[in-house]
């Protein structure tokens, strides 16, 4: 059975909290003693702002009740997080969903006279049930991902050329889009004042490729191939939530990731109720594909979204390699492409990623990051913080040695802020920050070749998980489900928001 499909079986669940270790949390939550409380003063305003978890897994959905000075309920957004505003004074917190416990619950705060983080532990039936991972929520299975839909040469519409072209503003070909596009990735730049590394488009080895932007792409051997299509109903407290798609080279440490924007003309609801009907049909199967293509015409074709670059739902292209790598420029590096009206693909800032000079201790970077994290630390533990765009740099490299943002690079920053934080950011997320905080004696397996949650490097196996890294697995597939389940038996206020990408 698949792994994807066991979130409701006892005995697989029983693995999972072994390997978990019922620890909280993608920026591990910290216990009771651990909670953060603003060094603030005494202000007309305070938030009181929380994680519900099991084990490190999420739990979106949840009921939350403040009673006291001020009464108000909430519900836990997509990442399982939740805040109230409120007026110093005494207040009680209450957690509820059908089936499960909360610890603590009820929750007494007495004399509350700064915000503080709150977590929280779930337990009993927390996980959804019935929710099919490998059927509507990553769909990676060998007989779609390879199917004709997928095919370049063609023109599938699942194929890399045909995303590409259909993001390219008229009178412009998708040989030209594609090469304008792997031109930003050659050049050298800056955003904010930040230097932006040229990379070696010649190490892809695709002819006509490095030809300038005139002429044919031989779409016939082009490297890139389809790994996923994933449902991200989830993300953004705003909007739809997004739909992707996956491409690597095989056996080539890169991939690139084309994030649409799912169209508001349907609710939120209503994407997940389309990807729901994947959920009983065969996956790979004439009828799956079939159906799974019905839903992504609505966001991968031109003019979808009116209004928006080129017609275009993209919300940005990412990049993930070090199969470019330069002397200059020896690292792992991801990146973010944003669609200009009328225009092709041009790096912007990776979101909600310092420059990778922030890890220089003591340097100005590093000082401002460390005094935004240090002012806002209730706000980075349930990712409710905007890192300032003037610290955003153009590139988030991975160092293996030492670590992504480490500890060590912010002295005077707590360990569970640090953590949450360093969730947050590209590098952090794709490197070991899933890894770090575990409770004695626990185990959690590195993502697939250390950098990557869908991989280009791992055999392709039966059902197709073998792209797939443990954490995207066991933490957070189940996650994204139980914000599924909560969506499709919801209404009005009792449904889940989504929420920005953060690690428990």
């Amino acid at each position: 059975m698949s792994i994807l499909r066991a979130f409701n079986f006892r005995s697989q669940l029983a693995g999972l909290l072994a390997v978990t270790g019922l620890a909280a949390g993608c920026a591990q939550l910290p216990d009771e003693s651990e909670v953060e409380d603003s060094a603030a003063a005494l202000t007309s305003t305070i938030r009181l702002a929380g994680h519900v978890g099991f084990g490190r897994i999420g739990v979106p959905g949840v009921t939350v009740s403040l009673s006291g000075g001020s009464q108000a309920t909430v519900i836990t957004d997509a990442d399982g997080n939740f805040k109230f505003d409120v007026v110093p004074g005494s207040y009680t917190l209450n957690y509820s969903k059908a089936g499960a416990s909360f610890s603590p619950s009820p929750e007494n705060i007495n004399g509350a006279t700064a915000s503080s983080f709150r977590p929280v532990t779930c337990s009993g039936s927390c996980l959804a049930t019935g929710i099919f991972g490998d059927r509507e929520l990553v769909m990676s299975h060998p007989s779609t991902i390879q199917d004709a839909r997928a095919n370049s040469a063609t023109n599938g519409p699942w194929s890399f050329r045909f995303l590409m072209g259909q993001m390219a503003p008229a009178g412009m070909s998708d040989s030209q889009f594609t090469k304008a596009w792997l031109q930003q990735i050659a050049q050298a730049g800056n955003i904010n004042s930040f230097a932006d590394d040229a990379r070696n488009i010649g190490a892809l080895n695709w002819p006509t490729a490095t030809d300038g932007t005139n002429g044919a792409i031989d779409w016939a051997t082009t490297p890139f191939k389809l790994l996923a299509i994933v449902n991200r109903t989830d993300l953004h407290a705003t909007g739809s939530g997004e739909g992707r798609f996956v491409f690597g080279i095989p056996n080539s440490a890169i991939t690139v990731i084309f994030e649409f924007g799912l169209p508001t003309s349907l609710t939120r609801k209503a994407w997940v109720q389309k990807f729901h009907q994947l959920n009983t049909l065969t996956p790979g199967s004439a009828a799956f594909n079939t159906t799974l293509q019905s839903i992504t015409d609505l966001f991968v074709k031109a003019n979808t979204s009116p209004g928006r670059p080129n017609g275009s739902s993209i919300n940005q292209v990412r990049l993930n390699e070090i199969a470019l790598n330069t002397a200059a420029s020896p690292l792992w590096q991801l990146r973010e492409f944003h669609l200009q009206n009328g225009g092709t693909l041009q790096q912007a800032g990776t979101a909600q990623t310092p420059a990778d000079i922030a890890m220089t201790p003591g340097g100005a970077t590093n000082v401002d990051l460390a005094s935004f994290l240090n002012g806002n630390s209730v706000d980075v533990q349930t990712t409710f913080a905007v890192i300032p765009n003037g610290l955003i740099g153009p590139q988030s490299s991975e160092d293996p040695t030492p670590k992504t943002w480490q500890f060590s690079s912010f002295s005077n920053v707590s360990e569970p802020v640090r953590h949450a934080f360093a969730g947050q950011t590209c590098n952090g997320c794709h490197q070991n920050e899933v890894n770090t905080n575990l409770p004695a004696g626990a185990t959690f397996p590195q993502n697939l070749q250390t950098f990557y949650h869908i991989s280009p490097l791992a055999p392709t196996n039966a059902d197709g998980q073998g792209h797939l890294s443990a954490f995207l697995k066991e933490v957070e597939i189940p996650r994204r489900a139980i914000f599924v389940q909560n969506l499709l038996n919801c209404s009005g206020s009792n449904c889940a928001t989504g929420a920005e990408p953060a690690l428990p």
